[in-house]
């Protein structure tokens, strides 16, 4: 047992039983051990998790799944021996039971108390992974949010039980956070929620204006209404934030991107996938996030565009080229957007869907390439003029600045 990293317990039931006296002396000789697994157990009072931890000296991570406390009482408070003990433990995760693809919560009136204590009695923890089926409220989540100020890195996944109209605007969460006297975890990541609960944690984020990376993963196509929060919450982002990152699962609306906007190297992403390929949904994508662009902080812009490849023939795309009053609209958009009087560094690469079997045609690709160079140089010809702007075509072919005149 002298190499043992990772001990697991399955359906633990010390609810009405005590575990057996020597147990826990039994349990330090572990001592290779590193990560704790507790899964589907149900306990007395959390005192008696704090000294599985304690009794394992070199433990980092636990991981807790569906597992329920008895006591009201204890709970909320740690057990005095583990504050001095357990220095190794950075990583704790507590996450719900997954049943058919859904998070099922355990009713267990306790069970926040018992949680809280976990993380009160270790602050050296550095990443919290946590479920928001947990938690009876969003005034609860926030008020848990603000003890984990010691954490580096917070994960929050699932859905929430509480109602989503159970909003509560900052007049009624800022006593909350200033009664801690806290500052916000750095690293906020948020996962298999579903837009509209996203959209209060955003809330939570402009609140605080103190997480330095966000990262969201949505597991739904957003709405126009939550898309626009997601944009307004890119255009407003800067100092002291250093990252912003969202990207969808599913990506049934191409004029909605993945976007990775990065304020320490002062660049900004954008992924369009499967745009249909053609002029004008082109522009349609690309209107759709330019107004959005932040303004101070951004050094260089990349834009890349996944392409559908066409199902019939080259010729049955819609191929024009020709000038509409909707382009000229682009055009003063691209002129007089920050980017171009600023001259920030613009980078447009064009693909197609890897899966596509028409890829595997060297003449194929050729021509799409070409179709897209045409119609390309019409819709950015503002910032090829101005000189800021490299593109990148299907067939590996590129359009470098002073390279090239229009």
């Amino acid at each position: 047992m002298a190499s043992l990293q990772l001990l697991r317990f399955h359906g633990l039931a010390w609810k009405l039983v005590q575990p057996h006296v020597q147990f826990f002396r039994l349990l330090s000789y572990f001592t290779s051990v590193l990560e704790l697994s507790l899964t589907e157990c149900h306990f007395q009072r959390v005192e008696l998790v704090l000294r599985m931890i304690d009794a394992l000296p070199h433990l980092e991570r636990l991981k807790m799944t569906c597992v329920t406390f008895a006591s009201p009482h204890k709970a909320a408070m740690p057990c005095a021996s583990s504050l001095s003990k357990s220095l190794s433990l950075k990583n704790i995760a507590i996450v719900g039971c997954y049943g058919n693809g859904s998070s099922v919560r355990p009713f267990d009136p306790n069970l926040y108390q018992g949680i809280l204590g976990i993380y009160i009695a270790y602050p050296n923890i550095e990443k919290i992974k946590i479920d928001l089926t947990y938690f009876l409220s969003y005034v609860q989540f926030m008020q848990f949010v603000s003890t984990c100020h010691f954490a580096q890195e917070v994960h929050i996944i699932g859905e929430p039980n509480w109602g989503h109209a159970d909003t509560v605007n900052s007049v009624d969460i800022l006593p909350i956070i200033l009664a801690t006297g806290s500052t916000a975890p750095a690293h906020v990541r948020i996962e298999e929620s579903s837009c509209a609960c996203i959209s209060q944690l955003l809330d939570l984020a402009s609140l605080y204006c103190q997480f330095q990376n966000v990262y969201i993963e949505l597991k739904e196509n957003p709405s126009e209404e939550f898309q626009l929060q997601l944009f307004n919450t890119l255009q407003t982002s800067g100092p002291p934030q250093t990252y912003l990152a969202w990207s969808s699962l599913e990506h049934a609306n191409y004029l909605f991107p993945d976007v990775v906007a990065n304020m320490t190297k002062k660049s900004l992403f954008a992924l369009f996938a499967e745009v249909p390929l053609s002029q004008h949904c082109i522009q349609q994508a690309l209107m759709s996030i330019l107004p959005y662009t932040p303004r101070s902080w951004v050094n260089d812009f990349h834009i890349t565009f996944s392409l559908q490849t066409p199902i019939g023939s080259l010729e049955s795309l819609d191929t024009l080229v020709e000038e509409h009053a909707s382009v000229n609209v682009l055009h003063a958009m691209l002129w007089q957007h920050p980017f171009c009087i600023q001259s920030v560094d613009v980078h447009i690469t064009f693909g197609f869907t890897e899966t596509t079997p028409a890829l595997h045609n060297d003449s194929i690709v050729a021509a799409m390439s070409a179709l897209v160079t045409s119609f390309v140089i019409l819709l950015f010809r503002p910032w090829i003029r101005k000189g800021i702007l490299t593109l990148r075509f299907p067939d590996g072919s590129e359009m470098i600045p002073g390279t090239y005149s229009i």
